[in-house]
C-alpha cells in the first residue's frame, strides 16, 4: 500500500494523488456546507450568521494544529523517500506525542477564551449566543480533528490519498445524517451541528487508525520503538512549526477580516459565508494539487533529487492555474444561485444577494493569483525554506489587517469585498521569488556546471 512517487511522470503522479484528495475535500466541504443548509433554512439568516461568524476564530485554532500535524508528517514522507524504515516509524510515534502535548495546551485555553474572542471580533449582540455556543463545541473536539489530520497524513506521507478519501466519504454521511437529527428532529440549535461535526470527526479517526493497522505495517512502531528520538522532533517542530504559524496567520488575517465584515450586520455576514463555502468547495482543487506536492516534493528531498522536485513544481503550477481559471467560470456563471441555495425564502433574501453579487464579482479575478500558493507553500516546506511561507502569510496578515482598519473609518463595502482578493495576491509573491532564488542555486547553477565539465571533458 506505500506508493513511491520518486520514480514515474510527476504530471500523473501528482493527478494520481491529486484526485482522491479532491474529493474528500469535496465530501468534507459538502458536509460543512450541508451545516450551512440545514441552519440556514431551518434556523434562519441569523443563526447562519452566526455559524459563518466563528469560523476564521475555529480555523485560527484548528487549522493552525492541523497545519502542524501536516509539517509532522512530511517527515515521514522524508523518511520514507530516504528508504528509512526504522525513521519512519519513529517519526510516526513521536508525531503522536507531539499531537497529544499540543491538543492539552490548545483545547482548555481556546475554550476559556472564545467568548472574548468573538466580542474582539465585533460579532453583532443578536447572534452572540448562538456563535458561542457553536464554537465552544467545535474547540471541544479540537483533538479529535487534530487526530484526524495527523493520521489522514501519514497515510498520504506512504503515498496513499485514496483512504484518507474513504475516511471524508464516512465522516460526510455522518455528518449530515446527525444535522439533520439534532437540528430538525431533537432541535438543539446551532450546537447540535456543532456537535454533529465532532462526532464526525471521530467517525474519520477511528476508519484511518484501523486502516493504518491493517494496510500500513510500515508505520506500526514496537516497543522499542517508542522512544521520543530528539532528532527526529526536532525535524517535525523545524517543519510543523512554521505550518502551524502559517495557517494561524492566514487564519488571524480571516478573522481581522471578519470584524469588518461584521460591521455591515447580519445580511452581509450571511452573504459572504455562503460564498465562503462555495469558494472553499472549489479551492478544494487548489488544494489537492498543493497535498500531493507535501508527498511528492518530501518523498523526492529524502532521495536527494532536487531536479524531479522542479519538474514537479512546474506541472502543479500549470495545472492549478487552469483549475483557477475553471473556479473563476464557476463562480461568474453560477455563483448566484448556488447562493440562493443556503437562502432562498429568508425574510432578508434580497439583501443577501446583493451583498454576494458584489462580493463574487471582485473575488473572482484573484483566483489566478491565488491557485498555485498552496502548491508553492508545501514545496518551501519540502526543500527546507519553511519561513519563507510563513513572510508571505505575514504579508496577507498585513494587506488584511490594514484594509480592515481602514474600513473600520470608512465604512464601504467595496473594501470589504477588497481584503480577501488583495491579500492572496500579495501572498504568491514572496513565494515565487523564493522558488526562482532556490532554483537558480539549486538547478541552473548546477546545470550550468555540469554543461561546462562536459565541454572541457572532451580536450582533456
Amino acid at each position: 500500500m506505500v506508493h513511491d512517487m520518486t520514480a514515474g511522470s510527476p504530471a500523473k503522479l501528482i493527478l494520481k494523488f491529486s484526485l482522491p484528495f479532491f474529493f474528500g475535500s469535496l465530501f468534507q466541504q459538502l458536509y460543512s456546507t450541508v451545516d450551512m443548509l440545514i441552519v440556514g433554512r431551518l434556523l434562519g439568516s441569523d443563526a447562519l450568521a452566526a455559524v459563518g461568524a466563528t469560523g476564521n476564530m475555529c480555523a485560527f485554532i484548528i487549522w493552525g494544529a492541523c497545519g502542524a500535524m501536516t509539517g509532522f508528517s512530511a517527515v515521514t514522507a522524508q523518511r520514507l523517500g530516504a528508504k528509512d524504515g526504522n525513521g519512519v516509524k519513529v517519526s510516526f510515534f513521536v508525531s503522536l506525542v507531539l499531537m497529544a502535548a499540543i491538543s492539552l495546551v490548545l483545547t482548555p485555553l481556546s475554550m476559556v477564551f472564545h467568548k472574548e474572542i468573538l466580542l474582539w471580533m465585533k460579532t453583532p449582540q443578536e447572534i452572540l449566543g448562538d456563535a458561542s455556543s457553536y464554537v465552544f463545541v467545535i474547540l471541544a473536539g479540537t483533538v479529535f480533528t487534530m487526530c484526524y489530520n495527523l493520521l489522514s497524513g501519514m497515510i498520504r506521507a506512504m503515498g496513499n490519498s485514496k483512504i484518507p478519501f474513504y475516511s471524508l466519504v464516512l465522516s460526510s454521511v455522518v455528518n449530515i445524517v446527525l444535522d439533520v437529527f439534532f437540528i430538525a428532529v431533537v432541535h438543539t440549535g446551532v450546537w447540535g451541528a456543532a456537535l454533529a461535526t465532532v462526532i464526525s470527526q471521530v467517525a474519520a479517526c477511528i476508519f484511518c487508525a484501523a486502516a493504518i493497522l491493517k494496510k500500513f505495517p510500515d508505520l506500526i512502531f514496537s516497543r522499542q520503538q517508542c522512544i521520543f528520538d530528539k532528532i527526529i522532533a526536532g525535524r517535525c517542530l523545524r517543519i510543523g512549526i512554521p505550518m502551524f504559524f502559517q495557517n494561524s496567520l492566514i487564519s488571524g488575517g480571516g478573522m481581522i477580516g471578519q470584524s469588518a465584515i461584521n460591521l455591515f450586520g447580519t445580511a452581509a455576514i450571511a452573504a459572504t459565508t455562503a460564498v465562503g463555502r462555495i469558494i472553499n468547495i472549489l479551492f478544494g482543487l487548489f488544494n489537492s494539487v498543493g497535498a500531493a506536492m507535501v508527498t511528492y516534493v518530501n518523498q523526492n528531498a529524502g532521495a536527494g533529487n532536487i531536479e524531479r522536485i522542479h519538474r514537479g513544481v512546474k506541472v502543479s503550477c500549470f495545472i492549478s492555474v487552469l483549475l483557477g481559471a475553471f473556479a473563476a467560470l464557476v463562480m461568474l456563471l453560477f455563483g448566484k444561485n448556488l447562493v440562493l441555495l443556503f437562502v432562498s425564502g429568508d425574510k432578508n433574501v434580497k439583501e443577501i444577494v446583493q451583498f454576494s453579487v458584489r462580493y463574487i464579482l471582485f473575488m473572482v479575478p484573484a483566483f489566478l493569483f491565488v491557485s498555485p500558493v498552496e502548491a508553492l507553500r508545501n514545496t518551501m516546506h519540502g526543500i527546507g525554506i519553511s519561513i519563507i511561507p510563513v513572510i508571505a502569510c505575514a504579508i496577507e496578515l498585513v494587506t488584511r489587517t490594514t484594509l480592515s482598519l481602514v474600513t473600520q473609518y470608512v465604512k464601504s463595502y467595496t473594501l470589504v469585498c477588497l481584503i480577501e482578493p488583495s491579500a492572496w495576491t500579495v501572498a504568491v509573491i514572496p513565494l515565487a521569488i523564493a522558488y526562482a532564488v532556490w532554483y537558480w542555486k539549486n538547478i541552473r547553477t548546477v546545470r550550468k556546471r555540469e554543461l561546462e565539465q562536459q565541454q572541457i571533458s572532451p580536450s582533456v
